[in-house]
């Protein structure tokens, strides 16, 4: 894919799944967390431990044959 179409496809997917987000966090906040604050402060906890999973994972080691 030639870097020009790679920049749109990553644009359009990036808007895609913004709207997709905000979409979930509507019928969340609508449906099953009713309270602002608690929906902020669950939403921030979740951010936490997810980002410090993939740090995680993303900083093992492969098995990579070195020179």
């Amino acid at each position: 894919m030639r870097r020009k179409y790679l920049f749109y496809t990553l644009a359009l997917l990036s808007g895609f799944f913004t709207s997709l987000m905000i979409i979930v966090d509507i019928w969340i906040l609508s449906k099953i967390i009713i309270d602002l604050w608690l929906f902020a402060i669950s939403v921030l906890w979740a951010g936490v431990y997810i980002h410090f999973i993939l740090l995680i994972v993303l900083s093992l080691k492969v098995n990579k044959k070195e020179p």
